[in-house]
């Protein structure tokens, strides 16, 4: 059975290449897996062995092919929204950030797509100020869960959900409890 490994897990049994590696093959590894050398179907070269146990890389889509799907979305969407549009597959490939992190929920990006749903890790484009539309410094890259939460919320709206949360949700208040314990 493979299980997915954290990037912390992959952290600490030394696992390299790290997260967000590209090597000159274009290769990109996006995460790490671990099981047993029946449960691995992959051809990676960089599959490895740390102390018995096998590890296998989870691999990042050709980036370019999702940067020109992603393009083209955001080009219908400025039309159906009327906004301008200016962006170039380079200019998103530059705006990628160098840790492969979202800068909202600091989670690793993944480029899988769902068959139905997008991953909440999947890169999202987001406007800045949405009303500029998708121009060059208006949009940057984020998880989409954080576009998602962000939604067409102004800032103070998820500053006041969040308070709302931390105040009333009983089970929100118990897991940062738990995890204010393990820190």
């Amino acid at each position: 059975m493979q299980r997915e490994l954290s990037a912390g897990e992959a952290e600490r049994l030394n696992l390299t290449p790290k997260y967000g590696t590209q090597f000159p093959d274009g290769t990109f590894i996006d995460g790490w897996l671990t099981g047993d050398l029946s449960t691995y179907t992959g051809k990676s070269k960089y599959a490895m062995q740390v102390d018995g146990i096998y590890y296998y890389p989870r691999i990042r889509k050709d980036l370019n092919k999702k940067l020109n799907v992603l393009l083209w979305d955001s080009k219908k969407r400025a039309e159906r929204q009327d906004v301008p549009h200016n962006l170039t597959k380079e200019y998103l490939k530059s705006i990628i950030p160098e840790d492969n992190m979202c800068p909202i929920l600091k989670v690793f990006f993944t480029y899988e797509r769902g068959y139905s749903t997008t991953h909440p890790h999947a890169m999202s484009l987001d406007r800045i100020v949405p009303s500029l539309g998708y121009v060059k410094g208006n949009v940057m890259w984020i998880s989409h869960r954080a576009n998602t939460i962000k939604g067409e919320a102004t800032a103070k709206e998820v500053c006041l959900v969040g308070l709302f949360m931390a105040e009333n949700d009983k089970i929100f208040n118990d897991e940062e409890k738990q995890n204010d314990s393990r820190s």
